[in-house]
């Protein structure tokens, strides 16, 4: 009985077996199915890279003179890839384009037609990228052999003539034993058959094992494997995101070499790419590489809408991603406000001019709490590039109603003043929330007179003492500001503050009191007798 009842266990273990691995085919179907329009995102990136590269070899082709006219074997090579990965870039770019409808759509027939052509486009695909791959490193080996005056005796590779009918790369190796990536692309055989090596390579990725991670990728690991929800310490990585993450330089170039996806997004509830990670953690080498592809998405978006550059927090990292084209209007995940709000808020000139030559950068764009860059910035030098570019600076502070005129008198900002005070743009006797123009924020004597040539109104009072710029002048000790004052005419000389006191007489307090010593005392009771004040007012 015991011996009839261990075949029917077994039985029933295998029939549960063979449930679970169907249903988790299933699931496996119906996440790329839902992957579909991103998937054809990703093709049509392939397109525009493969553009860009072809168009530079041929370029490169032109301007070295390898045409292929000589004869040789490395020249007939060289021309008959260029026309074997037209050929190919033709058709990747016709399925792109077929399939570009299906990105907004729904509609099953047509995600189910991508998936039946997937393996057919991938072989494209991947025919296009070796040949490519093959087309620079032929480049690089003739131009090397150009240079050095030597004929090049590295092995060819020739993938064939075009149209590329039995066009494969059948040489695995390049020069000086350079292995050409030729992975399989990803297919239900290597992520089912494969599946502990896979999960074991995204671990290694998290490590920097480079060693273990070619050892398993040779075993057969799905480069691309993503964990599920029933893998949680994995936390839905592939093996490029677990790298990318933790800054491991060296096995991001050997994921990229063997094709992993730059573009793959982790499974679980951040949706971010590798881009957005190693952003996030400041990684500038891995960050490179991924950008090195051409294919990246600069400007992708995790679950809560932000692109890596709005969830960086880096100079090198920010400047690293304008440079390849990441759009600056974007808000930063932390302060809600621009590229251009954080490098003008850290001092960062250099980022600041990066960000003012690009196309589409708003100088004026308003942060969460409707400042400007020119409003957070706390740089002289910054203040000056914002305004060269255009920058508004009649705009006010929210509660202070400080001006760019009010900050730059008080801080004694002398480039600034010189833009400002040239131009037409500005306000001399705008008033701050306590009533005080520029002319009465000034920091010092230079400030002030500088001011006042420009056209500031000189009878201005402050609130509560009622001291005139005369009286603030003559009780700091400013003999060239009194000079000046006094011979605009315009000023009253005998004016009295609230204390009933005339700039006389805080000039005398002053000098009592030690401020300023007897020769300043006597130029400035001098300049206020040109101006016809001998006393206070008081008969003293």
């Amino acid at each position: 009985m015991e011996v009839a009842v261990l075949p029917l266990l077994a039985t029933c273990l295998q029939l549960v077996a063979r449930i679970f691995t169907t249903l988790e085919q299933v699931y496996d179907f119906s996440q790329e199915f839902r992957n579909v329009p991103a998937a054809i995102r990703d093709l049509a990136l392939d397109v525009q890279a493969a553009q860009r590269c072809l168009v530079s070899i041929q370029n490169r082709v032109a301007g070295t003179g390898v045409a292929g006219n000589d004869g040789s074997q490395g020249s007939r090579a060289l021309v008959n890839n260029v026309q074997g990965a037209l050929f190919s870039l033709e058709t990747v770019s016709t399925f792109a384009v077929k399939h570009a409808s299906s990105i907004q759509s729904y509609r099953f027939l047509r995600r189910l037609t991508y998936m039946i052509q997937h393996a057919e486009i991938m072989k494209h695909r991947d025919e296009l990228r070796n040949r490519l791959f093959y087309l620079r490193l032929l480049q690089d080996s003739r131009a090397e052999a150009s240079g050095s005056g030597e004929t090049s005796s590295r092995p060819s590779s020739d993938p064939g003539l075009a149209p590329p009918e039995g066009g494969v790369i059948n040489n695995n190796m390049l020069f000086e034993g350079l292995p050409l990536p030729q992975r399989p692309s990803p297919s239900r055989y290597s992520r089912w058959s494969y599946r502990r090596a896979s999960r074991m390579l995204v671990e290694a990725a998290g490590r920097g094992d480079v060693e273990e991670a070619r050892r398993l990728i040779a075993a057969g690991a799905d480069i691309d494997y993503q964990s599920r929800g029933a893998e949680p310490k994995l936390e839905g990585k592939a093996a490029l995101h677990a790298a990318a993450d933790m800054g491991h330089g060296a096995l991001v170039r050997l994921l990229l070499q063997e094709s992993a996806n730059p573009n793959l997004r982790i499974t679980g509830p951040s949706n971010d790419t590798a881009l957005h990670l190693a952003a996030n953690k400041g990684h500038l080498a891995v960050i490179q590489q991924l950008l090195d592809t051409n294919v990246v998405d600069v400007d992708a978006k995790d679950a809560q809408g932000f692109s890596p550059l709005q969830r960086c927090e880096d100079q090198a990292v920010m400047a690293a991603l304008l440079g390849a084209g990441a759009d600056p209007r974007r808000r930063l995940a932390n302060s809600n406000g621009t590229v251009l709000h954080w490098a003008a808020s850290r001092r960062q000139v250099t980022l600041v001019r990066q960000v003012l030559a690009l196309d589409g950068t708003t100088v004026d764009e308003e942060d969460a709490e409707g400042l400007t860059p020119l409003q957070r910035c706390t740089d002289e030098a910054i203040m000056v590039e914002l305004l060269n570019a255009g920058a508004d600076p009649k705009r006010t502070w929210p509660g202070t109603k400080d001006t760019l005129l009010h900050l730059a008198a008080g801080k004694g900002y002398f480039d600034v003043l010189g833009l400002l005070l040239s131009s037409d743009r500005v306000d001399l006797d705008a008033e701050d929330a306590q009533g005080l123009t520029p002319l009465l924020r000034s920091k010092s004597e230079a400030v002030l007179t500088a001011i006042l040539k420009a056209g500031a109104d000189p009878m201005r009072r402050w609130p509560g003492s009622g001291n005139t710029v005369l009286h603030h002048a003559a009780d700091s000790g400013w003999t060239q500001a009194v000079r000046q004052l006094v011979a605009m005419r315009a000023v009253d000389v005998q004016a009295t503050n609230a204390g009933g006191l005339m700039p006389l007489k805080l000039a005398v307090r002053a000098h009592d009191m030690g401020v300023y010593g007897p020769r300043t005392f006597g130029d400035i009771v001098e300049a206020l007798a040109q101006g016809g004040t001998y006393t206070d007012g008081r008969g003293e």
